[in-house]
């Protein structure tokens, strides 16, 4: 049962899974359970992990640098931008006025992070996974939508919270313009967040909420990874980093690189390096190209 708390208009994150030689050496009752599992996660819809890296040394190693001072490590990049928004927002599946919507899936650091004219991301279900008071955090950003950029928005509008503690929600709906503001959905649990998801699911940070998908042994088997290589032009240059992608995706055994031609088959949008090896970025001073990785058939 939910409860619902209507507010009118006011006056004023590495477990990996097991191999079939590692589940060859387990109790072959156990084993068999195993492989059913992984059977039954991998013919489930994908969920797609998107993120952009960097290439920097961090303590004597090279790491894939994805924030830096709680930000990105680079300055807008328009392609990189237009690219997430068509992937998150239109996707394969989500070409009709009639289809559900996909979701967005972050960790609260994340969301606050996106500038206030730009949150919540619309077109999209918001999700946000937080171990702060889901219903003081949706209180806060019913707040933030009457004061902010979406002041003149909603001045009209009545916005509902509602709290589902069965499935360890809290919901913020305003259903008159769900168009251009969008629901959002506030859980603790990753589980619960992914259950919430319509219609594509893609995950977009920050770091903490990637490894959570990563450890997951539940989940890994039914990720992807969009992701989204910036260079500086001088080669010598790197951005200053001080936040990490959790795992090796080059030379692992656990990732495969896909070719570009299913990368595209996988959201129906062309990746912004089009036929060529990077998109080049002149004002901003960086390269990019867009790369897919799925789990290694082993």
């Amino acid at each position: 049962m939910s409860n619902t708390q209507a507010i009118g208009t006011p006056p004023g994150s590495t477990l990996s899974t097991p191999s079939p030689t590692e589940l060859h050496d387990q109790d072959p009752l156990a084993a068999e359970a195993e492989k059913s599992m992984l059977f039954k996660t991998s013919s489930l819809k994908p969920i797609y992990l998107v993120v952009a890296t960097t290439k920097c040394t961090h303590q004597g190693r090279t790491r894939l640098g994805i924030g830096f001072k709680g930000g990105l490590p680079w300055p807008m990049i328009k392609a990189d931008m237009a690219y997430f928004r068509k992937v998150t927002t239109n996707g394969k599946s989500n070409h009709s006025a009639s289809a559900s919507r996909n979701s967005v899936i972050m960790g609260r650091k994340t969301y606050e992070s996106i500038p206030d004219k730009f949150r919540p991301l619309t077109g999209r279900t918001n999700i946000i996974v937080t171990r702060s008071d889901q219903q003081a955090l949706a209180e806060r950003i019913v707040k933030e939508l009457r004061t902010g950029s979406h002041k003149q928005l909603t001045e009209e509008v009545d916005i509902v919270i509602s709290s589902d503690p069965n499935n360890n929600t809290v919901q913020v709906e305003a259903s008159s313009i769900e168009e251009k503001l969008p629901n959002i959905v506030v859980t603790s649990s990753l589980t619960s967040a992914t259950n919430m998801a319509d219609a594509e699911t893609y995950c977009i940070g920050g770091s903490e909420i990637y490894g959570m998908f990563l450890k997951d042994t539940l989940l890994r088997p039914r990720l992807r990874i969009l992701q989204t290589e910036i260079q500086k032009l001088e080669d010598e240059e790197v951005f200053e980093c001080d936040t990490f992608w959790p795992e090796e995706l080059e030379g692992s055994s656990e990732w495969q690189e896909a070719e570009q031609k299913e990368v595209v088959a996988w959201t129906g949008i062309e990746v912004p390096q089009g036929g060529d090896q990077w998109a080049v970025d002149e004002k901003v001073g960086v390269r990019i190209r867009v790369r897919g990785w799925e789990r290694s058939a082993r």
